[in-house]
Order: structure tokens, then C-alpha cells, then sequence
């Protein structure tokens, strides 16, 4: 009888860079929101060169990356530790669990950034956390479902 170990190696560094991978799903959507605000009005057309456009396209994952660096070590240590099995249950359990660090810490980083600024309300933060929200479950949702093996650990 042979006992299959499980990927703990793997299923960290798939969690780990779970936020470039976000990166680039964002980084096209960024453009694309970005050249139809360019072209609405004709007088930004001169204003973004196409190198400056195009490069959100090499620097989203990176940034996203960055940012969400300390959430997803800490949450890619726990799912490692936790070793789930690839169900229905764990798959959407690790969804909500990555989606609530996520949303929570870009609330956290939009709430330190704006605080000071000008006619800031606790309902500013809320779109990005809820857009943090949604793609985070999305992404570790999926991640989890290919990732998990199908047996369990012993």
C-alpha cells in the first residue's frame, strides 16, 4: 500500500502568489477601464504615452503582489498547516477565508491611506474591500479546487 504525502510545498507557494495571479487577471481590466477613460476625452489623448498605458500590464501583478505580500504569507501558512482535501466544504470554506483576508486587508491599507484626506467617510473604503472580496474568492476558490489533492491527509 502506498501513502501519498501531500503537497504541503505546493499548496504554499499556490497560495503564496495567489496575489499575482489576481495581478494579472486586474492588470488588463486596469487598461482597458484606463483607454476607454483616455478616449471618452479627447483632450487626455496626448497625456498617456502607449509605454505607460501598457506597463500596468507588467506592473499590477507585482504591485498586487507587494501589497497583499504579509495576508497571503500568513493565510498560505495556515492552509499549508491545515491540509485540506479537495471537497466541496473545504473548497468553499478556503474561499470565504481568503476572501475575508483579503477584503480586510485592503480595507485596512484604503482606511490608512485616505484617513487624513478630505471629506473621508468609513463608506469610501467599502468598494475596494468589496472588490478585494469577490476576486479573492474567486481566485482561492478556483486555486483550491485545482490545487487540493483529492485524498485526505493521514
Amino acid at each position: 500500500m502506498s501513502v501519498k504525502k501531500y503537497p504541503t510545498i505546493k499548496i504554499f507557494f499556490v497560495f503564496l502568489f495567489c496575489p499575482f495571479l489576481a495581478g494579472l487577471i486586474i492588470g488588463p481590466i486596469s487598461l482597458i477601464i484606463m483607454l476607454i477613460g483616455l478616449f471618452s476625452d479627447a483632450r487626455l489623448l496626448g497625456q498617456v504615452r502607449g509605454g505607460e498605458a501598457f506597463s500596468i500590464l507588467l506592473t499590477a501583478p507585482f504591485f498586487t503582489q507587494l501589497v497583499f505580500f504579509i495576508p497571503s504569507l500568513v493565510f498560505a501558512c495556515c492552509i499549508s498547516f491545515v491540509k485540506p482535501a479537495k471537497t466541496f466544504k473545504a473548497c468553499r470554506n478556503v474561499s470565504i477565508c481568503g476572501a475575508v483576508v483579503a477584503s480586510f486587508w485592503m480595507f485596512l491599507a484604503d482606511f490608512y491611506l485616505l484617513r487624513n484626506s478630505y471629506d473621508y467617510s468609513f463608506v469610501d473604503s467599502m468598494l475596494p474591500a468589496s472588490i478585494a472580496f469577490f476576486g479573492s474568492a474567486l481566485i482561492t476558490g478556483l486555486l483550491s479546487f485545482w490545487t487540493f489533492p483529492k485524498y485526505s491527509h493521514s
